[in-house]
């Protein structure tokens, strides 16, 4: 091999390397909706369970940065379509997605929704037997099976829809409204913060719904490697990462 063929060569994979190390990851817009303790609001930006599992993606890989976007939970599926977002964290195949058009990550952890009632005024668990003429407070763009139930017997319900999960057991505590619908991991942070409730609170054994969260991705076009992004989790559901981050904000594996 000549002098000149060695200089090209070393030319060749100065270059490449040059051009690797200058390559700058593909920006993945997250879509998220305040849901405490796992996306919470903070003037520094979006704080909880979601953000350090995105901090831990981004630091262990180099091809995509994933970023925060706000949106509201009953848009979703139109943001999402009309790719103002990447993906969104925070779904379950059990909210109506359609998909056909979407892909879901392995399960990350899972939730359950129950009904919240004031002790004084519901005696025992009978009280969530029957949900005619009891007024009740929801999430607003949150996935509820109840009204489905409801809506096939044609038997009308009294509901409220919200966009604070403080507010509607507040309003229990209040009076104001009979029965909230309440995810069972935002139920230690209400009574964490406000511990005389604890007593005050029933919390049904009936359950409305239990869901394996997930993020969701775009089967036409992502932005993000469908496969990749799973291949992050499953790493850190492998080395326990998963699990560590699980604990901190007492969520249930799924």
């Amino acid at each position: 091999m000549t002098l000149s063929t060695w200089f090209v060569m070393i030319s060749m994979v100065l270059n490449m390397t040059h051009a690797a190390a200058n390559t700058k990851p593909i920006p993945v817009k997250v879509g998220y909706g305040e849901f405490p303790p796992i996306f919470v609001n903070t003037d520094q930006g979006p704080s909880g369970f979601w953000v350090d599992l995105v901090i831990l993606i981004n630091t262990s890989q180099s091809d995509y940065h994933f970023v925060f976007e706000p949106i509201t939970p009953k848009r979703r599926t139109t943001v999402l379509e009309k790719k103002q977002v990447d993906i969104i964290a925070n779904e379950s195949p059990g909210f109506d997605w359609d998909e056909k058009l979407v892909n879901f990550t392995i399960p990350i952890y899972s939730i359950t929704d129950h009904f919240v009632a004031l002790k004084e005024v519901a005696k025992n668990q009978a009280y969530f037997s029957d949900l005619r003429k009891k007024r009740i407070r929801c999430m607003l763009g949150y996935h509820y099976n109840f009204e489905k139930e409801y809506q096939k017997t044609n038997r009308p319900l009294l509901i409220e829809t919200t966009s604070n999960h403080y507010g509607n057991l507040q309003a229990v505590l209040d009076r104001r409204t009979e029965i909230a619908v309440v995810s069972d991991i935002y139920l230690p942070t209400f009574f964490h913060d406000h511990p005389e409730a604890k007593e005050k609170l029933l919390i049904s054994s009936k359950v409305d719904g239990r869901y394996k969260m997930a993020f969701v991705v775009p089967k036409n076009d992502p932005k993000v490697d469908f496969k990749k992004l799973n291949s992050y989790l499953l790493k850190f559901k492998e080395n326990g990462e998963l699990q560590k981050l699980r604990s901190q904000y007492h969520l249930q594996k799924p």
